[in-house]
């Protein structure tokens, strides 16, 4: 039974492509030499859907998590890689870019908790998902009377996307737009009128950032854009969802292209209903995991 169960999902694997080819998974690789040999028809070689496709051929379907990343932060399709989203000639716009008061009202909230924690010698101001790195400016500028939080301060800002690491540092060092790469010194932040300067240090993960003192940690609007898991409850427990590629059905197979006994179940079908794929343009679907996953 468990060969004929093997031999089944194995088939409805092969059955994504019809053409017989052979394929080597290069969607691991860096950049420039990723590019995939191997996609659907309709998907662009170099196109983010191509890449998608061939991990999900070679690895089975990916987790929501991962496709969020890969959406925002791939490093060349990424939503936030190559681009200013922000603002009028973006797609939204953040309450630190319509008024600076709200920056300033955090700045004094910032100087209350340090107070409170006894005023230490250094201070580390961690801001995850900085943007053009407006509201930082902004606490920093409001900041800049309270001379001895200044003096204990040091501001890390995590940020992947080079394009917007760019744009804060002109911001808020007038450091050049090429000095952004990783590993790039720090700029210093000075106010205008006088005093002491802040350090500005730049990283791509929390883990990096040094763990000497205590940490005043912001975070605006980065968790609606954080790659998150997401689960479903189910008849048979709590199941994740995933994403696939999504194909018509055979003899055997639900309206949502899992064979039975597969790998994973068609969402739709999980509420009791399927999708007319014949009317649904999208190339990937999301489908319900048949079993226990890592994050569930």
């Amino acid at each position: 039974m468990r060969a004929a169960a093997r031999r089944s999902l194995l088939a409805a694997r092969r059955s994504y492509c019809s053409s017989r080819t052979i394929a080597v998974d290069r969607s691991g690789l860096l950049p420039g030499l990723a590019d995939s040999g191997h996609v659907h028809p309709d998907a662009p070689p170099d196109s983010l859907l191509a890449e998608l496709a061939t991990r999900i051929r070679f690895r089975g379907p990916l987790t929501v998590a991962d496709f969020m990343g890969a959406a925002l932060t791939h490093p060349k399709h990424g939503y936030y890689m190559r681009r200013d989203v922000f603002g009028r000639e973006g797609d939204f716009t953040t309450s630190p870019e319509v008024s600076q008061v709200f920056g300033e009202l955090l700045g004094v909230w910032l100087v209350a908790c340090w107070e409170q924690s006894g005023r230490p010698p250094r201070v580390n101001l961690v801001e995850a998902g900085p943007g053009r790195g407006t509201l930082v400016a902004d606490v920093l500028r409001a900041t800049s009377v309270f001379r001895g939080f200044h003096d204990a301060l040091s501001v890390h800002l995590l940020e992947v996307s080079p394009f917007l690491r760019a744009a804060q540092r002109e911001r808020l060092g007038g450091a050049a737009a090429d000095d952004a790469a990783d590993g790039a010194p720090p700029v210093q932040w000075r106010p205008a009128a006088g005093g002491a300067a802040v350090d500005v240090h730049w990283h791509r993960e929390l883990r990096d950032v040094p763990e000497d003192a205590p940490t005043l940690l912001l975070a605006h609007e980065f968790l609606d854009a954080l790659p998150v898991h997401q689960l479903r409850r189910t008849a048979h427990g709590w199941r994740e969802r995933l994403v696939d590629l999504r194909r018509a059905p055979t003899d055997g197979e639900d309206a949502g292209g899992a064979a039975a006994g597969g790998a994973a179940t068609s969402d739709a079908a999980a509420d009791g209903g399927a999708r007319n794929l014949d009317d649904d343009p999208r190339d990937l679907d999301f489908v319900l995991a048949a079993g226990p996953t890592p994050a569930r």
